[in-house]
C-alpha cells in the first residue's frame, strides 16, 4: 500500500457521504481498514450488504 517511512507532509484524505457532507477526513496517512470500516459503516453500504445475504 504504502511505505511507512514515507513522510505525510502534504497528505490529506476525505471521505463524504452521499448527503455531501464530511465523514472523515485526516492529514494522516490512515491503514486502509480504518477507511474501508468507515464505508461499510454507511447507511448505504449497509443496505447493499444486506441485500447481498438475501
Amino acid at each position: 500500500m504504502f511505505n511507512r517511512e514515507e513522510t505525510s507532509e502534504n497528505f490529506s484524505i476525505s471521505l463524504f457521504g452521499l448527503d455531501g457532507g464530511k465523514k472523515f477526513s485526516s492529514t494522516e496517512i490512515v491503514e486502509s481498514n480504518v477507511i474501508f470500516n468507515l464505508v461499510d459503516s454507511m447507511p448505504m453500504r449497509r443496505q447493499e450488504l444486506r441485500n447481498k445475504q438475501n
